[in-house]
């Protein structure tokens, strides 16, 4: 799924969230494909877009 794509899910959850309770979390896949930098880029703009926690899937080291 492309940052677009997923930055928009991200702003329909927050639209439609009708609990101050429910936690949206946005998790990327991107390390293992594109690397590291991509994957926190894409985890700083779905934070932007309303995500309240965010994953990034299978991390190698503490770094």
């Amino acid at each position: 799924m492309s940052k677009e794509e997923m930055v928009n899910k991200i702003r329909a959850m927050v639209d439609a969230r009708k609990h101050e309770n429910l936690v949206i979390i946005a998790r990327t896949d991107a390390l293992a494909v594109n690397g590291l930098d991509d994957a926190i880029d894409r985890a700083r703009v779905y934070k932007e877009a309303g995500a309240d926690v965010l994953f990034i899937e299978a991390p190698t080291s503490l770094k």
